[in-house]
C-alpha cells in the first residue's frame, strides 16, 4: 500500500501463482500479510490454544527497536490438529522475520516467510451406512499425504536524493 487502506486508491487483491496454495492463502505469511513496526520498548505476545482431537495452535511474535531507525522482528505460528476421524491429520509451521531501517536520507526493509503445511487425506466414507457406527468407519485411503512449502523474502531500499527527510509513516499527508 501506498497510503493506508482508508485512502488506498486501488483495492490490492493478493494473488499467488500457485493454484495449489489458494485454499490454505489466509494461513500463509507472505510479503503481502508481514508488518513493519516502530517499537518504542520491546513487544512479545504468546498465545497457545487447544482443543478437541489434540488440536493445538500456538502463536508467537516479537519485536523490538535496536535504534530509533533499525526495527527487527519475527513472527511463529504452529498449528496441528488429529481430527475426527482417521487420517485428517492437519499441520502447519509457519516463520516471518523481518528488519526495517529508515533514516533521513535512506531506509530499506527486508521480509522472509517460511510456510510448511502438512494434510494427510483419507479419501471420504467407504460406506455411508456405517456413519452411526464411529469405530467401523473406514475410509477410502489409509495413506494419502500432501505437503506444500511456500517461501518468498522482498528487500526494499529507498534513497532520498531531495532536501526533505523520508517519511516513514504511510498515512501522513505532507
Amino acid at each position: 500500500y501506498y497510503g493506508s487502506q482508508s485512502f488506498s486508491l486501488t483495492e490490492y487483491q493478493p494473488v499467488t501463482a500457485h493454484f495449489f496454495l489458494q485454499p490454505f492463502h489466509e494461513r500463509l505469511f507472505s510479503n503481502h500479510n508481514q508488518h513493519n513496526f516502530i517499537a518504542r520498548k520491546p513487544y512479545t505476545s504468546f498465545t497457545y490454544s487447544g482443543g478437541n482431537y489434540e488440536q493445538q495452535h500456538i502463536s508467537f511474535i516479537h519485536t523490538q527497536n535496536y535504534s530509533k531507525d533499525l526495527n527487527v522482528g519475527i513472527r511463529l505460528r504452529y498449528y496441528k490438529s488429529n481430527g475426527e476421524y482417521s487420517n485428517q491429520v492437519v499441520s502447519g509451521r509457519h516463520i516471518a522475520p523481518w528488519f526495517s531501517y529508515t533514516g533521513d536520507m535512506y531506509s530499506i526493509h527486508g521480509t522472509y516467510a517460511f510456510n510448511y503445511l502438512s494434510h494427510f487425506e483419507n479419501g471420504g466414507l467407504v460406506r455411508d451406512s456405517l456413519i452411526d457406527y464411529p469405530l467401523s468407519i473406514i475410509m477410502n485411503l489409509s495413506d494419502a499425504h500432501s505437503e506444500k512449502k511456500f517461501q518468498e523474502g522482498e528487500l526494499v531500499q529507498k534513497w532520498n536524493l531531495g532536501s526533505r527527510p523520508l517519511i516513514s509513516d504511510t498515512n501522513r499527508l505532507d
